[in-house]
């Protein structure tokens, strides 16, 4: 029965022309003792055939010969004279398993131990930056484990092409080994970048050690340094190097306050934040360096140290007034501005069976504008640590502000506040003795904080008069949101309400109007509106489209003035409707970057603010 072991056992290295199916049931027909085994521990291993009738004892001692030429080698033998066919298969498997294990060694030692800068910057996040925490070799044996290549690349310096996804995915798991391989003294741009995205989303310490512990995220004190390294590196180096030297820049100013609900109203912190604004054009770089900073940042600074506030001094002079004022006078009776827009775009709703073919207001407004804006780089800059209302603070934000014209060599700069900041700004600029303030520095109003005072003024004309029962009623605003939404505290519920309404009131006068025209007229006129809904994305068609319109726009202006002389009640509400067309034009002025369009509104509105008590904007 032993030489059949033997036999059966031989016939699985010898180039017999039998299927091992067909071969083992012949067998089996044949010797009915014979049993059969398959070893696991490879997938090339061969099919053992024994005797059911081989005990564990005689399978030892007819194995003992063999095994003793294994175990007794003489004393001048070697590990290395030991045949490789005596060594056992598990063997085998842990000496490539110790092969591949020291080349992947080898490669993790070619990773960067640390970034060339701290914090790092933005160029360190890249998915380039990221596969140099990737060795090729470690890339290649993950890829081959996953099961997303086939075919073993033993090339170092081949890197194995993955789809994007999987190439997220294997690098992703790359930089989690190297992180555990180093036991968190290096820390990948995947784990630094996760654990402060955690920390951003969330705020909890416990969600980010988690991850730290499972080696995925950098943990929470890591994140809380990279961050304080990131807000101190922005105080030390002044302006970014992208900020272009001579090219127009605009400063906005305004208060942040912190801890306002407290218990007893103390421990309220008032501060004054700032961002610098460029456009980003296309043409030859003239980068800021001047005022960059080579100070080194610790990394285990975990709590951002007081800064030093280089507060300014107010000058203690008399208030003074501007030198030249104009003399008061009543704007001459006008149009609102910007009608021929409203008026084309309510008769393109008005034509189409299915008003929503036509996208909302400010879609609209988008998709026919041709005025396309370049992109803007933002800066935030330091803190002021004082509340914006103390003449100190006034001071110190136009010594602030003259500074950033120096260093990006500007005659002049623009600067954007609300209006509380903006009256005491206008008060230290007259009452500078050197005039530099008042030369260099061009205050101006923020749209937003413009267009919620207007809102309000709409608001307090209009609300008991039946705007606040016409948006109750349409379930536009609830009665609980009814005075905020009036006053324009709540803008973009307020912004809504009113396009609804003035859309829905713009097409009852336009089917009166339409009324009035003759049937070729009519037939035009829709016919014109259905041309422009079919291709109004087209700027050309568009354009062409609107200056015909604009004929017909007389003729009904005319008309609403011939309806409000008659009718009381249709020139209330066609009040309204100028007051919330002037609105939307300057909204569409300060979007599209008109600054003619934007005067024009602001002149419009000027006598409104003064009639309801905004006397600061009506100055």
């Amino acid at each position: 029965m032993w030489d059949i072991f033997f036999l059966c056992s031989s016939c699985f290295y010898v180039n017999i022309v039998y299927r091992d199916n067909r071969l083992k049931d012949n067998l089996q027909e044949k010797i009915p003792q014979l049993r059969f085994y398959k070893p696991t521990h490879s997938q090339f291993a061969s099919l053992i055939c024994y005797s059911s009738q081989l005990t564990v004892e005689d399978l030892i001692e007819r194995l003992s010969p063999q095994l003793d030429n294994v175990t007794t080698t003489d004393d001048d033998t070697t590990d290395d004279d030991i045949p490789p066919a005596n060594l056992s298969l598990s063997s085998g498997i842990k000496l490539e398993f110790r092969h591949v294990s020291d080349l992947v060694n080898r490669s993790l030692s070619s990773v960067p131990k640390q970034y060339k800068t701290w914090p790092p910057v933005l160029e360190d996040f890249s998915l380039d930056s990221c596969m140099k925490y990737s060795p090729t070799e470690l890339y290649n044996l993950i890829a081959c484990i996953t099961g997303l290549m086939k075919d073993v690349v033993a090339d170092p310096y081949v890197r194995v092409d993955l789809p994007h996804d999987q190439h997220l995915k294997v690098a992703s798991i790359c930089q989690d080994i190297i992180y555990i391989w180093s036991k968190g003294r290096i820390q990948p741009p995947k784990t630094l970048a996760l654990g402060l995205t955690l920390r951003h989303l969330t705020g909890n310490k416990r969600v980010n050690d988690i991850l730290s512990a499972l080696g995925h995220a950098a943990s929470y004190q890591i994140s809380l340094g990279l961050e304080t390294a990131l807000a101190m590196s922005q105080h030390e180096q002044g302006l970014p190097p992208e900020f272009q030297l001579t090219d127009a820049a605009a400063v906005c100013w305004d208060n942040i306050d912190f801890s306002n609900e407290t218990v007893s109203g103390g421990g309220t912190a008032h501060y004054v934040n700032g961002i610098l604004l460029q456009p980003i054009t296309q043409g030859p770089v003239t980068p800021n360096t001047a005022s960059q900073s080579s100070a080194k940042i610790s990394k285990s600074v975990r709590k951002l140290p007081r800064l030093d506030s280089d507060m300014a001094s107010a000058p203690h002079n008399r208030k003074q007034g501007p030198s030249q004022v104009r003399p008061a006078s009543l704007p001459e009776a006008k149009p609102p501005p910007g009608q021929l827009s409203e008026f084309t775009y309510v008769n393109m709703k008005n034509a189409v069976q299915d008003a929503t073919i036509i996208p909302p207001w400010t879609d609209f407004q988008k998709e026919t504008s041709s005025n396309v804006q370049p992109m803007t780089r933002i800066h935030y800059l330091p803190l002021i640590l004082a509340p914006a209302t103390e003449a100190d603070t006034i001071a110190t934000i136009l010594h602030r502000t003259l500074q950033i014209a120096d260093q990006l060599k500007l005659d002049r700069i623009v600067a954007v506040f609300d209006l509380a900041i903006y009256a005491k700004i206008q008060e230290q600029r007259w009452s500078d003795r050197h005039k530099v303030y008042l030369d260099r520095i061009i205050p101006r109003l923020g749209e937003f904080h413009t267009t919620m005072s207007y809102l309000g003024v709409i608001g307090k004309r209009f609300g008991d008069g039946g705007l606040a029962a016409n948006w109750t009623e349409a379930d536009l605003v609830a009665p609980g949101s009814l005075n905020a939404t009036l006053s324009g505290k709540q803008y973009n519920r307020a912004m809504r309400s009113h396009k609804v309404l003035f859309e829905a009131l713009y097409r009852l006068q336009l089917q009166g109007f339409i009324s009035t025209l003759s049937e070729d007229e009519q037939s035009q006129l829709l016919s014109l509106s259905e041309l422009l809904s079919a291709n109004y994305r087209d700027s050309d068609q568009y354009e062409q489209g609107s200056q015909t319109m604009s004929q017909y726009l007389a003729r009904f202006q005319h008309h609403k003035s011939q309806q409000s002389d008659s009718n009381p009640t249709y020139r209330y509400w066609n009040s309204y409707m100028e007051m919330v067309q002037t609105l939307l034009t300057f909204t569409r002025a300060s979007r599209t970057n008109n600054w003619d369009l934007h005067l024009e509104c602001v002149d419009w509105m000027i006598p409104w603010y003064f009639a309801y008590d905004r006397s600061h904007y009506s100055r």
